[in-house]
């Protein structure tokens, strides 16, 4: 049997190829590259920063502390991440977290969130909506767009062009220009929102302080209450695929969910009082990315003994689609 494979731009490897048991003898003269490294990072508003490498279950201090009233955090990819001082002042790591400097932007009191959509591109969310951006790794910020809106609490780009702002009260407000121009989309009328969070143009997350998660398919035209709930002081949310997600409580309580919010459980950091940010980067928790811009459906999980299966993190499934593909989406870490 030829097997014909291509690694795709999550870094997945994509098989044409009907799943048979001896598959096994093809398997095991591929690279395996490390699709469940799960790294993620908690931001205390002290400044100290968690790390964790397995999805949220163990997490250890790196870096960065003693800085009161930080309040966001982003990370691009296990090494370059941002953190965000209440100030402005903007601190980046391009180890992991070890070691951090100063960039840029400070001065701006009442800043609330930092988005970066590559090592260069990246925004500042300032409370009123105005909105900072800057093209060279947080060296120079420039004022773009949206201003005027007081309590704003979290912003979000998806790529170059497309971002969203949440207010306090839910309205959530859209740009496709990269923040030079706004629109008003969907949710709204639902005071104390603190998190959004989009994994394409289409999908996307806005955390309710209670831990109410509301989720939207179409770009926010419309959004519909997903699972979590009743858990106040709820800050911060992270979706790293339209199911693997998760939910950041001000305690250091992580809330993870796997079936896009449906349900919900404890993984985890706790007992952290006010805990403000956190960031998964994207392909780094593993599962099925949900098929918003495509027809074809998940049929079936298969182990690599061809044994129909459920999802089982840190093992190599393959996904089986209505189209006749499958998919392999996990690796050893």
């Amino acid at each position: 049997m030829e097997m014909i494979s291509e690694l795709g731009e999550s870094g997945r490897l994509h098989f044409n190829v009907i799943l048979m048991r001896n598959i096994l003898l093809y398997i095991f003269f591929i690279p395996v590259f490390s699709f469940c490294q799960n790294i993620g990072y908690v931001l205390h508003e002290s400044g100290q920063v968690y790390k964790t490498t397995n999805g949220g279950i163990n997490w250890t201090e790196v870096g960065l502390s003693g800085y009161a009233t930080c309040t966001g955090i982003d990370f691009i990819d296990e090494n370059i991440g941002f953190v965000l001082h209440e100030s402005g002042q903007v601190y980046k790591t391009t180890n992991g977290g070890v070691s951090w400097t100063e960039v840029g932007l400070s001065g701006y009191a009442t800043c609330k969130e930092i988005d970066f959509v590559n090592s260069n591109l990246g925004f500042v969310l300032h409370q009123s909506g105005q909105v900072y951006k800057t093209t060279n790794g947080g060296m120079s910020w420039t004022e773009v767009g949206l201003s005027g809106y007081s309590i704003c609490t979290d912003i979000d780009f998806v790529n170059d062009n497309t971002g969203f702002v949440l207010h306090e009260s839910g309205q959530v407000y859209k740009t496709t220009n990269g923040g030079m121009n706004w629109t008003e989309v969907g949710l709204s009328g639902y005071a104390s929102c603190v998190g959004i969070n989009f994994v394409n143009e289409s999908a996307g997350f806005v955390l309710h302080e209670s831990g109410q998660v509301y989720k939207t398919t179409n770009g926010g035209i419309s959004w519909t209450e997903i699972g979590l709930s009743g858990y106040a002081s709820c800050t911060g949310v992270d979706f790293v695929n339209g199911n693997i997600g998760f939910v950041l409580h001000e305690s250091g309580q992580i809330y993870k969910t796997t079936n896009g919010g449906v349900t919900w459980v404890n993984i985890g950091l706790s007992a952290y009082a006010t805990c403000s940010s956190i960031s998964f980067f994207n392909s780094n928790v593993t599962g099925v990315d949900e098929l918003i811009e495509s027809d074809k459906k998940v049929i079936k999980l298969v182990d690599i003994m061809g044994r129909e299966t459920s999802y089982k993190e840190g093992q190599i499934l393959f996904y089986i689609y209505s189209d006749g593909t499958s998919e392999m989406v996990c690796g050893f870490e």
